[in-house]
């Protein structure tokens, strides 16, 4: 590392991948790293049921439950394996580069994930 990957960052990135280089030929690189959080996950579950008895054992119970029911995506990096983390120091003619080649890794999140799912069921108790 040549600088602090938490500094200088732009809106919606969370490391600068310019802050990463290959070391001199010969020597160790750095080997202590700072935490670098990644984006927040947010996930809101919700559960309904009604009880409706039918004499006095049986009872039939609906329930619908909704999962990430405010639909709301949460960001992720190495969705689908695209390489949006992956830091490359190999120019075209595979030589070594000091500064990172992989023009996908820029330290934003390429993708967003998460859905809202729906889950009915009814139980029969007798």
């Amino acid at each position: 590392m040549i600088c602090d990957p938490r500094e200088h960052l732009t809106s919606g990135q969370y490391f600068n991948p310019a802050c990463f280089a290959p070391p001199t030929p010969g020597k160790s690189g750095t080997l202590i790293w700072p935490y670098i959080h990644g984006p927040a996950n947010i996930n809101n579950d919700m559960a309904l049921f009604k009880t409706i008895k039918f004499g006095e054992t049986m009872r039939a119970q609906f329930r619908l439950e909704a999962y990430n029911f405010l639909n709301h995506p949460n960001k992720a990096f190495s969705v689908q394996n695209n390489s949006d983390i992956k830091l490359s120091f190999a120019d075209s003619n595979n030589q070594l580069s000091q500064t990172n080649t992989n023009a996908t890794t820029n330290g934003k999140p390429a993708f967003s994930v998460g859905y809202r799912q729906l889950q009915l069921a009814v139980k029969f108790y007798f």
